[in-house]
């Protein structure tokens, strides 16, 4: 039989028994425009949640509710997007099923690029951009995929626009330098994306390297300080480790001047 039961998600971290999807506290609001729309929320239910209880659903059925409702708790709450669907129940008779808000984590966090890989969906494109972090080479290569993804998608258009205007809006909260007004649509403007994430990319390794050798530099001088100490002072008790180990080139410095006339360790490192 078919009833309107409620079957729902949350698109910050939970499939609930329920059909509303919360995005008011998700620190991406872009979220809320991907759900506004219904294949978005087919993906996330097909892809992510278990398959007993996406097999219920008819999704040519979902509505879109006004996000506008007071809470149990008597919350206003209006920034939500809810959709109600049909579901197909094995029953004698219709009945309607009142949610009590057991759900289904979703982090999409936890998913790696392989697991995602057998999601090909933009959804699962869109989780794999989100879990590159700040790094450009991750993200490159999820840009990638996720243009892929777009190009084999049937309705590549309209998927391509949504998908656009979602990472336009994370590359601007990333600070990324890239001209985002010039980017239209991951299909056409590919070539234009991919040569600025090259360039963030070539960046990210020039600074790592250069983190990298400053680093490096920093222990050969905490390194050859402790040599000095040792040899002056005899064994050192652990906390000398410690501040060295603290401590800026600038106050290793200072130290090793002191060094040079100190007769204890205590006027070596003295505040």
């Amino acid at each position: 039989m078919r009833s309107p039961a409620k079957a729902c998600c949350d698109a910050l971290g939970g499939i609930y028994e329920g059909s509303t999807i919360d995005t008011a506290n998700h620190h991406d609001s872009g979220y809320k425009e991907l759900f506004s729309h219904p294949e978005f929320v087919q993906q996330l239910m097909e892809g992510f949640a278990p398959p007993q209880i996406s097999q219920l659903m008819d999704f040519s059925t979902l509505r879109n509710h006004s996000g506008h409702y007071i809470t149990p708790l008597f919350e206003e709450r209006v920034e939500d997007v809810v959709w109600s669907v049909e579901i197909t129940w094995n029953g004698l008779r219709e009945w309607v099923y009142q949610p009590h808000l057991r759900y289904y984590l979703v982090d999409e966090g936890r998913y790696t690029d392989e697991e995602l890989g057998l999601r090909q969906s933009p959804l699962s494109g869109v989780f794999g951009v989100e879990n590159a972090g700040d790094s450009w080479e991750a993200l490159q290569r999820a840009v990638d995929r996720i243009v892929a993804i777009i190009r084999s998608d049937p309705n590549k258009a309209r998927t391509d626009r949504v998908v656009t205007r979602w990472i336009k809006r994370h590359l601007h909260r990333l600070g990324a330098d890239i001209h985002l007004e010039q980017l239209n649509s991951l299909v056409e403007d590919k070539d234009m994306l991919a040569e600025n994430l090259e360039n963030l990319v070539k960046k990210e390794r020039l600074e790592g390297r250069q983190e990298g050798r400053l680093e490096g530099r920093h222990e050969g001088f905490a390194g050859l300080l402790r040599a000095q100490l040792a040899l002056k002072f005899g064994e050192l008790p652990p906390w000398v480790d410690d501040k060295l180990a603290a401590a800026s080139d600038e106050q290793l410095g200072i130290w090793g001047t002191r060094l040079l006339s100190a007769e204890s360790l205590d006027e070596v490192f003295e505040e």
